[in-house]
């Protein structure tokens, strides 16, 4: 087994409180380089895979079958490292591994990494997380990353879905959005402790809300950027209101490690690790390279515009009411005027991510 480093090297932040905030519920990769283009994501699970091996291995090594499960792993590039050394671990005659995604934008890179990490089996099935993917009592590992602060669908079209604790009491419309954000982040955990076996686990990496959010935080200026991108080209009339009905596309709920902990507790599970409360800061893996001069602002700004359309294309395309070729021109369009954004202030889009590490046992 190896050793285990537990206190990594990143920032920490006291405990925080819940708001919600604009992103995409019906995403799902449309980049076709996505582990590369997301490597601060990659960078967050680093803690994660030491966590497996010091939390979860132990306790699974007399299973003589071991099912797992990873909801929401787009094309598996961020997560097959993880999975390639369980499998070696436990032995891949004993391993059956399920992939889930909403859908899978790049199947060619999906196998590539099934191949890669060589369980005895492996399933890949399409589908939203707030449905059952597995059968119950049947899940001895569960994975997910970055995956539960999407929504199934905003709730209203008003600007104060974005930072309304910044604007003020909360309209009717914000609170019934924050209502039904915290009614499926209950049911995504009924469903997960209705899948997993008694003396399983499930680890999370989640996407929280910091105490004093910079502009920069998870993305933060992306929607706000592209909000005001979508509004001028509707006002212009590049863009007709018939395409585009709202230019609030992405939703989702930041919740607080708090939150999170309460819901998963609400439907059974026990929190394993100790930490589980603290905020985590995974800097941008782009920025660093280029502080270090190991990479030029122009390829800072490409990446950063690659990142951010990696995982929100998918909810652009989705959004726009238009035929493919339409589509085509429009989003072209958006990332132009997105990257001069970018290429006009290129530090402030940087995107570190503040993040929680959740070990869960039945």
């Amino acid at each position: 087994m190896r050793k285990f480093c537990y206190k990594s090297g990143f920032m920490r932040f006291k405990k925080v409180t819940a708001v919600p905030i604009g992103n995409p519920g019906v995403s799902g990769s449309t980049n076709a380089d996505y582990g590369r283009v997301t490597s601060t994501i990659a960078n967050a699970q680093k803690k994660a895979r030491d966590m497996v091996f010091q939390l979860v291995l132990p306790h699974l090594t007399g299973c003589p079958q071991v099912s797992c499960v990873d909801y929401g792993c787009a094309d598996a590039s961020n997560s097959a490292r993880m999975w390639t050394e369980v499998v070696q671990e436990l032995g891949a005659a004993r391993v059956s591994l399920l992939l889930n995604d909403l859908h899978f934008a790049n199947r060619e890179r999906l196998v590539e990494n099934q191949e890669r990490i060589r369980p005895r089996q492996v399933t890949l099935k399409e589908g939203s997380y707030l449905s059952s993917l597995a059968l119950p009592g049947s899940v001895n590992f569960a994975f997910t990353s970055f995956t539960v602060h999407w929504c199934a669908a905003l709730v209203g079209a008003e600007s104060s879905h974005v930072y309304p604790h910044e604007q003020g009491i909360p309209s009717a419309s914000v609170l019934e959005f924050a209502k039904k954000a915290q009614g499926e982040m209950a049911h995504f955990f009924d469903l997960r402790y209705q899948e997993m076996s008694k003396g399983g686990f499930f680890l999370m990496i989640n996407l929280v809300r910091p105490d004093s959010p910079a502009d920069t935080w998870n993305s933060r200026l992306f929607y706000e950027t592209m909000q005001m991108i979508l509004s001028e080209m509707r006002e212009s009339g590049e863009l007709r209101l018939d395409e585009l009905p709202q230019t609030l596309i992405y939703p989702a709920f930041f919740r607080t490690p708090d939150d999170i902990i309460g819901a998963a507790e609400k439907a059974g599970f026990r929190v394993m690790n100790p930490d589980a409360r603290e905020i985590v800061v995974i800097p941008c893996a782009f920025y660093e390279k280029t502080a270090e001069g190991t990479k030029n602002m122009d390829s800072f700004c490409q990446q950063i515009i690659d990142y951010a359309f990696a995982w929100s294309e998918g909810s652009l395309r989705a959004a726009l009411r238009c035929d493919e070729a339409r589509k085509n021109l429009l989003v072209s369009q958006i990332k132009a005027k997105y990257q001069k954004h970018v290429e006009k202030s290129p530090g402030r889009f940087q995107n570190p991510v503040t993040v929680q590490y959740l070990l869960l046992g039945k």
